[in-house]
């Protein structure tokens, strides 16, 4: 099998989308104010309305307030908001959850229901791209949230600590120093889709020909991994392979780019859909770095959430700014002659040099699932991370760091559930595609299967 799929031995993983008792989400003045706002003008435009017909049709004396909404200038309250949904006929799944009444929230909950899919948070906390994906693929029984997709599940069966791999390829160097064509053409790329190839071909061509120069790392890349057997203890078999940090630049990094917009995410998209397909080992036919990631949780028993730096992070130039806790990249030299991946070893260089903690700050660290980044299809090992200092200890080393700067929250895991799903701090904003998908695990190795269906539901 490919995805982790549901089975009664297991229960469903997390139990989303029925609000019945919830209290409602709070608008928040952020990006889900801009993506309404985008949506209301879409229909408006699309039916013929101007925004004083729209108005007028409202029942409103100016368009002062069509124009609020489209422009995200103002909150407005669901009630508000339902009017637009039911006069422009807009499809609620589209709308941001903080905009939907609590009727609204309970005909999504049985909407998705009646779609099937297998794992109800799916229908209610993954990106549309997301599930039409899954969709198209046939496969409703993957978990996801936000852009990430759930690879493996996080059981006591599955230690990702430490992860046998085997390597396909060698790297020709470990630094590229104002490479030329022929150097960045040496990377093995003969397992990428041949469509994908041949781009990263011209791309070197077009580079030398402009005389770019720049310094590339070499990054580990997963190319296949063969799940493991169902007994305990039992581990995965990784392959992985050297990855120019040029590729991830000019594909990964570059479905953000607009001059390459709809080439890339059609390459992606397929890319995606035959990895879903996937019914043996899952087999990654496109460039996919490996990450490192992990929730921190305080002596205080603080779930950290910071910002990233737009300056250092891909996801958080294009407003993905906030995630739960730390990402660091794996660099081919500490594998290239080794048997396994440490996890931990590479988190505990992440949590020095983005957050200044030091060995002797934590107390335990544990890898146990691995997540798709759909915007960059970049492969997470998901894992917890908890350290013996307080929260108020950690504000100078996040405000120090260059990675995170000064914008943080720190959340009791009691309240993990409202404030970042039900009811999101406002200043948030967008969510790194693996962040949420994160937290959700961390619940559940709190409370467990059962508490967590309970929880949600």
């Amino acid at each position: 099998m490919s995805f982790y799929k549901s089975s009664a031995a297991t229960e469903l993983w997390i139990r989303g989308g029925n609000m019945v008792g919830k209290k409602l989400p709070k608008p928040a003045v952020s990006n889900d104010a801009d993506k309404l706002g985008k949506l209301i003008r879409r229909y408006r435009k699309a039916q013929g309305h101007t925004g004083e017909s729209l108005a007028a049709a409202l029942g409103k004396s100016s368009k002062s307030e069509v124009s609020a909404l489209e422009t995200g200038s103002r909150v407005f309250s669901p009630a508000i908001v339902k009017n637009y949904i039911r006069e422009l006929k807009i499809d609620e799944s589209d709308v941001p959850l903080c905009y939907l009444t609590l009727d609204a929230l309970q005909r999504l909950d049985q909407k998705n229901a009646i779609a099937g899919w297998e794992h109800p948070v799916t229908g209610t906390f993954a990106s549309r791209q997301v599930r039409e994906l899954m969709k198209e693929a046939g496969r409703l029984d993957c978990t996801a949230v936000d852009d990430g997709l759930l690879l493996l599940p996080s059981t006591p069966k599955l230690d990702l600590n430490r992860i046998p791999i085997s390597r396909s390829g060698a790297a020709p160097f470990l630094d590229l120093v104002n490479p030329k064509a022929s150097e960045l053409n040496e990377f093995p790329s003969d397992y990428f889709d041949p469509q994908i190839a041949n781009f990263l071909k011209a791309a070197a061509d077009q580079d030398e020909a402009d005389e770019i120069q720049d310094t590339y790392q070499t990054k580990a890349a997963i190319k296949q991994f063969t799940l493991p057997a169902p007994a305990f203890g039992a581990n995965l078999q990784m392959t992985i392979s050297p990855l120019s940090f040029w590729t991830l630049r000019k594909f990964n990094r570059a479905m953000g780019d607009g001059n390459h917009l709809h080439q890339i995410n059609q390459m992606k998209r397929q890319a995606v859909l035959n990895l879903l397909r996937n019914d043996g080992s899952l087999s990654f036919r496109f460039p996919s770095a490996l990450y490192v990631e992990a929730t921190v949780t305080t002596a205080d028993n603080k779930l950290v959430i910071v910002e990233k730096n737009p300056g250092l992070s891909v996801m958080a130039m294009s407003g993905r700014r906030w995630t739960a806790s730390i990402e660091e990249g794996l660099s081919w030299h500490y594998y290239s002659d080794r048997s396994e991946i440490d996890a931990v070893a590479a988190a505990l260089r992440g949590l020095d040099r983005e957050l200044d903690l030091k060995p002797d700050h934590i107390e335990h660290i544990e890898f146990d699932a691995l997540g798709l980044e759909l915007p960059t299809l970049n492969v997470g090992i998901l894992g917890d991370v908890k350290t013996n200092l307080e929260s108020a200890q950690l504000v100078s080393k996040i405000g120090a760091s260059v990675d995170y700067g000064r914008r943080y929250h720190f959340i009791d895991w009691k309240e993990v559930p409202e404030k970042v799903f039900f009811k999101p701090i406002a200043s948030f904003g967008e969510w790194h595609s693996l962040a949420r998908l994160r937290c959700l695990l961390g619940l559940q190795r709190r409370h467990g299967f059962q508490a967590i269906f309970d929880m949600f539901s």
